[in-house]
């Protein structure tokens, strides 16, 4: 098995072709949509939304995003990448998103920036339950718990019923640290940068 990441030109790919390797899987980076051919798409991001997308459009990944997610290939976006799939983002004087899961990005009012560790829980049965796709042989844990880090100004205001979501912490419980949808998995942290936590992460979710 391999995953393929998508390369735009935003991010740290070889911190989360490492993060991947974790779980003893092999990466591809993609700079070319037509060059797609695993059934695991990972969308990376760090940076502003607005460059994020126009570069995500100029390349035509935001077609074969959706294309792959329609044929039932599995789709994780981390950080920039989740808020992609939202309908859309209010930072950079607003920005239409991917539209894959129905939610709005928007400024936190809480904090002028999430830029710390934070409490993490994470049970695998969701997967399941919501029909997320993966080899359950990866991890023999049915529950994590940790600490994941995060660095976001914006959060996600998860609308989707189908969805679940796991919010960052209690003070920031409106926005979604994580959401499972299909075979669409969301992540506003960094698992590349959450250590044990990260490392244990992936091999769940694969």
């Amino acid at each position: 098995m391999y995953l393929d990441i998508a390369d735009l030109g935003f991010g740290n790919l070889s911190s989360i072709q490492h993060w991947v390797s974790l779980a003893n899987i092999k990466t591809r980076l993609v700079d070319c949509p037509t060059k797609l051919s695993s059934s695991t798409l990972l969308l990376p991001g760090v940076g502003s939304a607005g460059s994020y997308l126009s570069r995500l459009r100029e390349l035509k990944f935001d077609d074969a995003v959706r294309e792959h997610v329609d044929k039932g290939g599995r789709l994780i976006g981390i950080c920039l990448g989740f808020q992609a799939m939202a309908k859309f983002t209010e930072e950079d004087s607003g920005q239409v998103g991917l539209s894959l899961i129905d939610a709005d990005v928007i400024k936190m009012t809480e904090v002028f920036s999430n830029n710390q560790w934070h409490a993490f829980s994470f049970d695998k049965r969701v997967l399941q339950v919501n029909g997320y796709p993966c080899d359950y042989k990866r991890s023999k844990k049915r529950k994590l718990s940790g600490r994941v880090f995060f660095n976001h100004e914006y959060g996600v205001i998860n609308h989707d019923k189908e969805a679940a979501t796991v919010p960052i912490n209690n003070a920031l419980s409106r926005y979604s640290g994580l959401i499972v949808k299909n075979n669409i998995l969301g992540m506003q942290f960094h698992p590349e940068k959450s250590q044990q936590t990260g490392a244990e992460l992936i091999r769940m979710i694969l």
